[in-house]
This record gives structure tokens, sequence and C-alpha cells, in this order.
């Protein structure tokens, strides 16, 4: 397990109840919390999972759904918004409440910005422990001003009101020290997927491209994500246009979200648009079928779920550089990491474009360095930070009883 300082690693003692909390429920947080949560039900802990429908997308409905069936799982609904409001007041109330009927748990983890702020602040008092992870800290944002001033300085008093942060790449982890949360409180652990989840047969692969009008000999690039600020996408759109016009060369888009307008119309402005597929919303696992190239084109990530998926679809990649990508890309051999300027990313497109041997050789190395990031490994490494709070606190309690008996003597 890669740690912070002053870990403790111990074996497991039995089963544990954990509450789960995300407001984000989406894309790869939602991934993530239905996985983790899906997983630790198979160990044979119970789970509880409280979650917000403001953010909520196909895959973590489907995923609840499932996990309705067993037994030890219990989901609630606590309606949660994304920035500030008035409305956290009641988020917390409820929040308590539930903890109070529901508890005691051994650990509450708390996923994404949102659900940190919520739970940290939130269940003080309770004696509910509690681990955070943010999935890309929202301060990693460059610019911002006085909101991330602001958020930094949250980040930094919030952090004494848990009991671990869990970080998903190294870069995240330097980041946080770098605006001042302790050293002694980060764990750095990478995501993990199921890989068998993946369906790489060929037939599947001719049937998906054929039903969205690309033709045996094309070549596809393609993005999933959501077109939001953070994802960059107007960059890929500038890099596309920078390649040697190629009729059979298309470009993918998956997701939806507040830029749609703006990029088709910055596809238009650019002459791309006949060679540019709008796919919308939609299971980004199975749309990577058709694809022969990925592309991530974000200002900023913990570590994105998208760049192991893609890994796993036996992909080679091209990404700005971002959280994550150093221990999940070598480059030259199973893709390339350039900065977020679409020059530089034009030309990693036209030289994977050009050479059909390069993409396939890259496309094997990504599947065999996936297999290095999986989701067995991802959910032993949470347990063991939750079994080593969970001693921290049995050992300050026990101190705590020890001192009051000696004064009473």
């Amino acid at each position: 397990m890669e740690t912070g300082v002053g870990s403790i690693m111990i074996s497991g003692d039995g089963p544990m109840r954990v509450l789960q909390l995300v407001e984000a429920s989406s894309a790869g947080v939602g991934c993530h919390v239905i996985e983790l949560t899906t997983s630790l039900l198979d160990r044979g802990h119970e789970v509880h999972l409280i979650y917000s429908r403001a953010r909520i997308d196909d895959a973590f409905q489907n995923g609840l759904d499932r996990l309705r069936e067993i037994r030890d799982f219990h989901a609630f609904e606590i309606p949660m918004v994304r920035r500030l409001d008035w409305s956290d007041i009641s988020a917390i109330a409820a929040l308590r409440q539930y903890v109070k009927r529901e508890g005691p748990f051994d650990m509450v983890h708390c996923h994404s910005t949102k659900a940190g702020f919520l739970g940290r602040i939130g269940l003080l008092g309770t004696g509910a422990p509690r681990v955070y992870t943010p999935h890309a800290l929202f301060t990693m944002k460059k610019s911002g001003g006085t909101v991330r001033a602001a958020a930094i300085l949250a980040e930094r008093i919030l952090a004494f009101f848990c009991e671990r942060i869990i970080l998903v790449s190294e870069e995240e982890c330097k980041h946080a020290q770098a605006i001042g949360v302790p050293a002694k409180l980060l764990e750095v652990i990478r995501p993990g997927i199921p890989v068998s989840l993946v369906d790489n047969s060929r037939l599947h692969r001719v049937e998906l491209r054929a039903r969205e009008g690309l033709k045996s000999s094309d070549i596809c690039i393609g993005f999933v994500g959501r077109l939001a600020p953070q994802k960059s996408p107007e960059t890929l759109l500038q890099a596309f246009r920078l390649i040697p016009r190629r009729d059979e060369l298309k470009l993918a888009i998956v997701g939806d979200g507040p830029l749609v307008e703006p990029l088709q119309r910055l596809a238009r402005e650019l002459g791309i648009q006949d060679r540019v597929l709008w796919l919308g919303y939609r299971n980004g696992r199975a749309a990577m079928q058709m694809f022969d190239i990925f592309a991530l084109s974000s200002d900023y990530e913990g570590f994105p779920y998208t760049i192991l998926e893609a890994m796993a679809h036996g992909l080679p990649i091209v990404t700005t550089r971002v959280g994550g990508t150093s221990a999940a890309i070598r480059e030259g051999e199973n893709g390339f990491v350039v900065n977020k300027d679409p020059s530089q990313m034009a030309r990693a497109f036209t030289t994977l474009a050009n050479n059909p041997a390069l993409r396939h050789r890259m496309g094997q190395a990504s599947q065999r360095r996936v297999s290095e990031f999986s989701l067995d490994r991802m959910v032993e490494q949470i347990e063991r930070v939750y079994e080593s709070v969970m001693t921290r606190e049995h050992e300050a309690a026990s101190e705590k009883a020890g001192r009051a008996a000696a004064a009473l003597r």
C-alpha cells in the first residue's frame, strides 16, 4: 500500500459497518462508490450509502438498483447540492439523524468535495470516525481567485476534522501537502477497475461502429467525459483541427454538459463538424469499443477512471499531463503524455493515425499495464485504511479510559 506518514498496517478483524456518503453521484466518483460498495459487501461488510439525486446518472442508478438486492446494503437519499447553500443545514441535520438512528458505524467514508464538507463538519461529536476521498481536490484548479483561496483555507481546516484523507494519485497528494494539509493524514491509493467487465469482442466493436456510421477503414479518436471546463474539450477540438485532413479520421465525443452548444459552434468554426460524432451521454465503457485512440484533454484530474477503462479496452492513450497519467502511461509504450497544447496533442494523434502497427502495439501494452490497477487491490488498501483508523480510535479510547480509571484511584 502506498501511504503517507504514520500509517499502521493490520489485518482484518471481522466485518465492519461502513457508511458511504456521496453528493457527486455520477461519472468517475459515482462509479468508484458503486464498485467500492459492491466489493465491501462481497467481503462480508455491512454498507450504508447516503447519496443525492441532484447529479445522479444512469450508471449510478443502475448500480444502486443492483445493490438493493443485497441483504447487508442500505441506501438513503438526502438532498444535497454541489455548492455551499442554506440547504446544507437540513442536509447535515438529516445526516446526523441517520447516524443516530442507524449507527454506530465503524467508518464513515465521504466522497468528493461537498460530501467531504458535510460529513466532516456535520458529524462532529457523533463518535463516527471519518475518512475523506476528494477524487481531485477542487484546489487543483489553477484559476478561481478568491474562491480557490477560500477552498484552500477550508481544506486546511477541515483536514483536522477527519482521521485520514485518501488521494488517488501522487500528484494529488503532493498538491495536498503544498496547500498545507499535514502529510501524516494522507494516503495514496490509486483507483482500480473490474477489468472483467470489458467486452473486447470483435463482433460487438464492428456492430457498434456500423451503428454510428463508422466504416471499417475509419480511424476513430474518442473522448469520454463531462463537457465542462475541467475537461477542456475545446483543446481536443483545436488539436483535431491541426491534424492534416483525412476523411477517414473521425473524432467521437461521448458525454454531455454545459459546453455542448459552444463546442458544436467551435467545431463548425474550425471546419471539422463533418468529422465529429456527437454521441451524447451513454455508457462510456461500451462506447470505447468503437475507438482506435483514446484522448483526454483535462486541465486537472485526481486520477481519471476513463484512462484505466480505455487501457482495459486495449487503446493507445493521448492525454494532457494531469494527475494519475504518470502512473498509468509509460511514454511511448502505451501512449503519449503532452502539455495542454493543441499542437503537441495533434502531433501525437498524427503519429498514431499514420501507424496502425504502433496503435496495436500500444493497445496491447495498455492491456498489460491495466492489470496493475485492479479493483481488488484498491479495495484491500482502503480496507486497511479503515482498519488502521479503527485501531487508532480503539487505542485512543482505551488510553482515555485508563486515565479516567487512574484518576478515580
